[in-house]
């Protein structure tokens, strides 16, 4: 029988970057993709922060991403704005694998597009 992982819903999003970080280096990502996802990430905790969004990964939905990437487009370029995204995307896909928040889309919302 497999072992069931599990990560607390009630567990706020700082406090998961290190197990995300320790899954790609075990899944022999790349330190580069590596330093791009939980830098996604980390941008994206400092962005609820600043906003006073919440940062537990039960409450963190659709629309809070979707306003972090309207500020990442008003503040960089697209290609930038769709490079954060695709780090939250594989965040948030990880997380559900965990058993964590089953609200934000891994893949239903179309990235931002690239000019």
């Amino acid at each position: 029988m497999a072992a069931q992982r599990t990560v607390l819903v009630s567990t706020t999003l700082p406090a998961l970057v290190s197990s995300f970080r320790r899954s790609l280096e075990a899944a022999n990502k790349s330190p580069k993709t590596v330093k791009t996802y939980t830098e996604a990430v980390g941008l994206f905790i400092a962005f609820l922060k600043s906003e006073g969004m919440p940062l537990g990964a039960d409450n963190v939905r659709r629309e809070h991403v979707e306003t972090f990437i309207v500020d990442m487009l008003q503040r960089w370029k697209p290609a930038t704005a769709n490079n954060r995204y695709r780090g939250l995307q594989q965040f948030f896909k990880w997380l559900q694998e965990e058993g964590g928040n089953q609200g934000v889309p891994d893949g239903e919302h179309a990235p931002p597009c690239r000019a």
